[in-house]
């Protein structure tokens, strides 16, 4: 999945608004052979992250976004982990900026029904000793 401009701003926002997170845009892990994702740096849990990110896109009813975001690595960088998103790229750097605009008569019963307890409960399942 490639990222929306909308999107990526969205997510640089979250990651701007905490204390100790930054936004990587062009991140290769393990086994992505010179692909490039996006993840976050921080020197937080990546159970603790994955919730406040969950929470925030809830937060911003961006439900279709949360999907693409199951998916979750992470590797440590010393002092800090990436958790990394190996299913999403970045933004295309000549997008449109109102790309997005064709939704805005998105019917509020087409959203599927997910929510931060639904985050929660599968980021449990792949952090089972986090708290």
């Amino acid at each position: 999945m490639k990222l929306s401009k909308r999107e990526q701003k969205l997510l640089q926002d979250f990651a701007d608004n905490q204390d100790d997170v930054r936004l990587r845009l062009n991140y290769s892990g393990r086994g992505m052979f010179g692909r490039e994702c996006i993840g976050f740096i921080s020197s937080e849990s990546p159970f603790s992250l994955g919730i406040q990110l969950a929470t925030f896109l809830t937060e911003k009813d961006e439900h279709d976004l949360l999907h693409p975001f199951e998916s979750v690595k992470h590797d440590s960088m010393c002092q800090s982990t990436i958790i990394y998103f190996h299913r999403i790229e970045q933004a295309d750097v000549d997008e449109y900026e109102d790309e997005d605009d064709e939704d805005e008569d998105e019917d509020e019963d087409d959203k599927p029904a997910f929510d931060a307890e639904s985050a929660q409960k599968g980021l449990r399942k792949i952090y089972p000793n986090q708290e």
